[in-house]
């Protein structure tokens, strides 16, 4: 079975900049590019579309109403390409609705960084980052909040400090070089 909620996190992580910088209403304006494509991957084989009209249908954020009034009409020898077209409209608006919803979610993420951040007296220099992977790799972290954020703050990245949310197979992130206290 298709997965539409995973089509969606890859179309927001293919939105991700390559510098891994973020700018949340950025990724956001990128998605309706990335929509289309996944969409059309998604609506090749007759059997996909099946299963996704199957599965899909009566999901909140199928727009079925859409996919009827796109002026087409088929012959009944023509039913496969008006299953595709009905698959199509319904893979699409679940897909972006999904994608929104992840962006909605980074969104949330960013404001437990901040919090996190905050809660640790940390002036934020530059922005955030956000990556497809832990930008820390397997470094061992010196504790994790309820939420799953990781938190180094021993300076064991190479002197450096930094906090890590993971939201929806990605990670929202940042990193700084504490003050050294005089002693």
């Amino acid at each position: 079975m298709i997965d539409l909620r995973d089509i969606a996190e890859n179309v927001v992580a293919d939105c991700l900049p390559m510098d891994g910088t973020l700018d949340v209403d950025t990724l956001e304006d990128d998605i309706g590019e990335h929509v289309d494509s996944a969409t059309d991957s998604a609506c090749i084989y007759y059997h996909d579309c099946a299963d996704i009209i199957s599965h899909y249908e009566t999901d909140p954020a199928a727009d079925t109403d859409s996919a009827d009034d796109m002026g087409q009409t088929f012959k009944p020898s023509e039913y496969q390409q008006a299953m595709v077209a009905y698959a199509y409209w319904i893979a699409r608006s679940v897909i972006d609705a999904n994608a929104r919803e992840i962006v909605g979610e980074i969104r949330e993420a960013v404001d437990e960084l901040e919090s996190e951040l905050a809660a640790l007296n940390v002036d934020v220099v530059g922005g955030y980052r956000i990556s497809r992977d832990c930008p820390h790799g397997w470094a061992a972290h010196d504790r994790e909040n309820g939420n799953g954020a990781c938190l180094w703050v021993s300076r064991q990245l190479d002197g450096c400090n930094a906090v890590a949310v993971p939201v929806a197979g990605m990670w929202v992130s940042y990193t700084w070089e504490p003050a050294l206290v005089a002693s």
